[in-house]
């Protein structure tokens, strides 16, 4: 919120004045001498021996010669009279300046013209007698480090006495950063008249930007208190923006020192637009009716909704004036008012002239007068000849019916049509070629827009701009035909969708998989903000690296490699006759795809194994490297080995001699109904039923003591479930669970005597945001990841299907319970049972796997 303390704006001005004082004393000794002056007789003119000559003070008013284009100050000439020959002792000179009482100058210089001698020189320092800005940068723009900032300042006389002090305070922000989906819609944007900045109408608040600071969003205006969205923002006669509200009620902010105080009338009814045009300052009803700011300050109606000559809408959208004409849009055509006799002319719409009757848009462009719809395109209208031209649409030169934004300035004028921003000239009739919007760092959205920002004041860009957005980012693009892309603002971001499957960094920036949104989103760690998605065209499921190169998974079109921020190659799924599936469950490689030497990847499709190597000139197919066992969807590369998850324990490959090593069983115990992976730091950890957990340090290769019940407080060398939780490794056993943080061992806590949340046997864990759920022999329970302190459990009398729950799997809103009897649907945010999946009379187990929204269920 802005904080103002009595800003008073005023540009610098080249005529000021000053109080000057010349106290000249020849004689101080003599007190009673008589003053020094030229006595006339006749054509003779005497002077006294000596003396001493007081001016007082006198005003220099500097107003002749004063031009700005060459950089000429203004001056004034004080001439002072002295004998021949007179020797000049003991002068002294005071100047006098009071900027409380207009008594200023800027930048003076006092120079003595006979002997050459500067008397006073203040240039370079501003205004003498008052500052209207910093002695640096101005405005000032920094950061606090850490609470503080002193890059502001002003120099001043060391005697000067300050009467008045008064700034104004901003408040700018960074882009708003979110880890879901978010927009910021923006309805219209209106500039001040002095300093250039630019307001945004958002539903409740107005943004405020400079284009000459960093950040761009340099303050707000939050109205949640007036309770009501805002019906539109404008420019008054005295250029105070005024804000109307859709509840009638309007507040006014001051073009002098952005105060904000009541504005206009209030309306005394619901309004839906307010505008302020040539004509008047008008508002209008949802329903259509046309109403005025009259002499008398108060809203007089200029034509009812029930009039059969004007619209009746339940959607009121613009309304613009050009020709001594009003132009209404809504949704049920276009009405039109004459301003000249104060008569409703006939309604525009499809049954006439018109191409659509939900109207959005209406700007003048040159001589047409242009009509933007979502459903039909452009149509164009000749307002100096009166006849009509032809519409543009998807059938001929639009992209998409649904126009977004137009903007015109001279022989430009911009279109927002679907993806695309198309350039017209309207001096030669002319379409220039259209611009992707992914080209300017922007997607197609319900919230695309264009306004204008015209080149006035120091905070405007220092030409005419079109700023196209998003809802998340401004882009200032130059209002002439080469559009050249300028600025580039960010308000708010986040990722393309909400479904997000795989994650990894590299230098700084977050990739991660996008399901729904078929994209890989890219998050700049440092600068919290998000960069414009990678389009792959499939629902991501997976990511790996390879030095620079990030290498995408995907449900059915195998591996994309991306480099430099864009797609190089694909390389298709692999063949197994085994399985028809596609889905690309994980990724790891080594090597340089970008060399000669190459990269070589390893990826699970299903339950096969596949290689696929990639060098700088060549890219191989994806190689069956073993479908014989049962992979359980997890593989690592470490020390030029590639590890797969497996029921036959881990799987080991030698990927420079292309061979497979003995696989790490269970150390003597194999054929194992469980064996969980988890890899926590550089240790690889593995579940043994009858064993513990056998530990192996993948930076050295050295196996290490294995968790058990003999070496740790572990109850049970039976383990059914790991999972790592950073710098943690929970681990699920016949006989409670326990968390290994790498030193020490503790127990999951329980609560008391209440065996409802006393669970012994964990068979498996899934952790997810704020909470660490276990499949239990009494159902499903969550657990604080932080503490491993039990909240709460869910059994067959909240409504599971059966007690003991052996797989667990979550998506975005659900938890997945698999028992001997169907699945439990838990909805997360409340966790109560909301639904269950049966099968059939009964079964042996119930393998939970979640991808994206479905859950896979494997039943025995």
């Amino acid at each position: 919120m802005s904080e103002r303390r009595g800003f008073q704006a005023g540009s610098k001005k080249a005529v000021f004045l000053t109080m000057l004082m010349l106290l000249a004393s020849w004689s101080v000794a003599l007190a009673g001498v008589p003053l020094a002056s030229a006595h006339e007789a006749e054509d003779v003119v005497s002077w006294p021996l000596s003396g001493s000559n007081d001016t007082g003070w006198v005003q220099l008013d500097a107003v002749l010669g004063s031009d700005p284009i060459l950089s000429n100050q203004a001056t004034a000439d004080w001439v002072l009279e002295f004998a021949p020959g007179a020797e000049i002792s003991n002068a002294s000179l005071q100047i006098h300046v009071n900027g409380s009482n207009g008594l200023m100058i800027d930048q003076p210089l006092l120079v003595a013209n006979d002997i050459g001698v500067n008397l006073f020189d203040w240039r370079g320092l501003g205004a003498l007698g008052a500052s209207d800005s910093f002695d640096g940068a101005n405005p000032y723009s920094d950061r606090l480090s850490p609470n503080s900032a002193s890059g502001a300042g002003w120099t001043l006389p060391s005697d000067a006495a300050i009467t008045e002090l008064t700034f104004e305070a901003l408040a700018p922000v960074d882009p708003i950063a979110s880890f879901t989906p978010v927009s910021i819609p923006l309805y219209n944007a209106v500039q001040h008249q002095s300093t250039g900045q630019l307001y945004l109408q958002g539903e409740t608040s107005i943004l405020v930007l400079d284009a000459n600071n960093d950040p761009a969003f340099i303050d707000f205006y939050n109205f949640d208190e007036v309770g009501s969205n805002i019906a539109g923002v404008a420019i008054g006669p005295n250029n105070n923006l005024h804000v109307g509200f859709e509840n009638g009620m309007f507040k006014l902010i001051s073009q002098v020192d952005g105060t904000v105080s009541d504005g206009l009338p209030d309306a005394g009814f619901d309004i839906a637009l307010f505008e302020v045009l040539a004509s008047g300052i008008y508002v209008m009803t949802d329903d259509g009716a046309l109403l005025e700011l009259d002499a008398s300050n108060a809203w007089s109606q200029v034509i009812s909704s029930s009039s059969n000559s004007w619209p009746s809408p339940t959607e009121v959208n613009d309304l613009h004036e050009q020709n001594g004409i009003l132009y209404a849009a809504t949704n049920d055509g276009v009405g039109r008012y004459n301003l000249n006799n104060n008569q409703a002319l006939s309604v525009w719409g499809s049954a006439n002239v018109l191409h659509s009757d939900d109207v959005k848009i209406i700007e003048t462009g040159g001589n047409q007068l242009l009509f933007a719809s979502e459903d039909n395109g452009l149509a164009r209208y000749n307002w100096n000849s009166g006849f009509w031209l032809a519409t543009w649409s998807d059938a001929n030169w639009l992209p998409s019916n649904f126009v977004t934004g137009i903007k015109a300035f001279q022989d430009t004028l911009h279109i927002m049509s679907g993806d695309q921003l198309l350039r017209y000239n309207l001096t030669t009739g002319v379409f220039g070629s259209s611009i992707a919007l992914n080209d300017l760092n922007l997607v197609e959205s319900d919230y695309n827009a264009l306004f204008a920002w015209a080149p006035t004041g120091d905070r405007a860009p220092s030409s005419m701009k079109h700023v196209a957005s998003d809802g998340g980012r401004l882009v200032l693009i130059d209002a002439t035909m080469q559009s050249n892309v300028g600025r580039e603002i960010v308000l708010a971001s986040g990722p393309a969708g909400a479904d997000l499957t795989d994650a990894l960094e590299h230098e700084g920036i977050l990739y991660t998989a996008g399901y729904s949104s078929e994209t890989i989103d890219r998050f700049d760690v440092a600068s919290s903000v998000w960069l414009t998605p990678i389009n792959i065209g499939d629902a991501v499921t997976s990511l790996g690296i390879a030095a620079d190169t990030i290498i995408a998974g995907t449900v059915t079109d195998g591996l994309f490699l991306i480099e430099n921020g864009s797609i190089r190659t694909n390389i298709p799924a692999g063949q197994d006759q085994n399985s028809n599936s596609q889905y690309i469950v994980d990724i790891a490689a080594v090597g340089d795809c970008t060399t000669t030497q190459g990269c070589q990847i390893l990826f699970i499709q299903e339950d096969a194994a596949y290689r696929a190597d990639v060098d700088s000139t060549a890219v191989g197919s994806a190689t069956l490297l073993t479908s014989d066992y049962l992979l359980t969807g997890q593989v690592a590369t470490y020390g030029g080995v590639g590890y797969w998850s497996s029921d036959e324990g881990l799987l080991r490959y030698d990927i420079a001699n292309d061979t497979f090593l003995a696989a790490w069983g269970s150390t003597g115990v194999n054929g194992v109904d469980n064996a969980p992976v988890a890899v926590v730091g550089d240790v690889l950890h593995m579940g043994l039923t009858g064993y513990g957990v056998a530990r192996k340090d993948l930076s050295t290769g050295e196996i290490l003591t294995p968790l058990n019940s003999d070496n740790s407080i572990m109850t049970s060398d039976t383990v059914y479930a790991l999972e790592g939780n950073g710098n943690d490794l929970w681990i699920g056993t016949q006989l409670g669970g326990f968390i290994w943080d790498g030193s020490s061992m503790s127990q999951l806590t329980t609560v008391g005597n209440d065996w409802t949340r006393r669970p012994s046997q964990h068979f498996d864990f899934e952790l997810d945001g704020n909470w660490m759920y276990a499949g239990t022999n009494i159902g499903v329970c969550r657990y604080t990841p932080s503490s491993g302190a039990i909240d709460d459990c869910l059994n067959v009398y909240d409504g599971m299907p059966n007690w003991g729950t052996y797989a667990v799997g979550v998506n975005s809103t659900t938890v997945f319970g698999g028992t001997f009897s169907g699945v439990g649907l838990i909805d997360k945010s409340s966790f109560s049972v909301d639904g269950e999946w049966e099968a059939t009379a009964s079964t042996d187990d119930a393998i939970v796997e979640i991808i994206d929204d479905i859950a896979y269920i494997g039943l025995t």
